[in-house]
């Protein structure tokens, strides 16, 4: 949950992943990690138990978002209705994990 009517994360190994200058704040509920800026409290990942070995990070936070390109629409079907995605990336109702998804395709 963001608070956001559109959010984009980049899944990538818990291992790869590294912070530049100082460590997330962390808040765990219910199987879920989320890190913030411990300074501004912006949201900075998302940790899931269903996803063990990767971090989900906000593209935005990156220091060049532009180099990431995306490859999917998930929870599609949560959009509110006036956003218009006018594009031909696949889309799922909800998660594209367990749906045989090569993601090395896209």
């Amino acid at each position: 949950m963001t608070g956001s009517v559109v959010t984009n994360w980049l899944g990538i190994k818990d291992n790869d992943l590294v912070f530049t200058i100082g460590q997330p704040a962390k808040f765990k509920d219910a199987g879920v990690t989320r890190g913030f800026c411990s300074h501004c409290g912006s949201s900075l990942t998302y940790e899931a138990t269903r996803f063990p070995e990767y971090i989900q990070v906000h593209i935005g936070t990156l220091d060049n978002p532009n180099t990431i390109t995306p490859r999917a629409h998930v929870h599609f079907a949560e959009k509110v209705e006036w956003f218009d995605v006018n594009d031909r990336l696949p889309r799922f109702e909800g998660s594209a994990v367990g749906v045989g998804v090569d993601w090395k395709k896209f």
